[in-house]
């Protein structure tokens, strides 16, 4: 079951990447993606790797591309995984130029698959745990 919990947090973020990567490339080339467009491409990959829940702040809802990509699998490293009933955690250790930090990744199982329902990231200045719009 870890194997696949793997699995699908690797699709996720690559997908993710691509998303946020592309935009970026269309923003840098000054030929922006209409957001419709962003937003239906999005929506698909929500559709496959996330719980069905509002997301007020998210991606989805503010259409927020970050550079560099929020997402990245190269940049990422899993160092744990916990399984507790019907959720799974993944922590990883996240790579930024410059620094490292940590992730964790709450998996619900939904409709028989496992889907993501929230990521922390770790903050060393004040030491908690601290929610990212996905």
């Amino acid at each position: 079951m870890n194997e696949s919990i793997e699995t699908v947090l690797n699709s996720f973020l690559i997908e993710m990447y691509k998303w946020e990567d592309n935009a970026n490339k269309h923003i840098d080339a000054g030929t922006d993606i209409p957001d419709e467009i962003l937003k239906q491409t999005l929506k698909e990959i929500y559709d496959k790797y996330l719980t069905d829940k509002p997301r007020k702040m998210g991606k989805l809802e503010c259409t927020t591309i970050n550079y560099p990509p929020t997402f990245n699998p190269n940049n990422e490293k899993i160092i744990e995984i916990e399984e507790k009933g019907s959720s799974i955690t993944v922590k990883s250790d996240v790579f930024y130029v410059g620094m490292e930090t940590q992730r964790l990744y709450k998996f619900k199982k939904q409709t028989g698959l496992w889907k993501l329902d929230n990521v922390k990231e770790f903050d060393s200045y004040d030491g908690k745990w601290h929610s990212i719009h996905i």
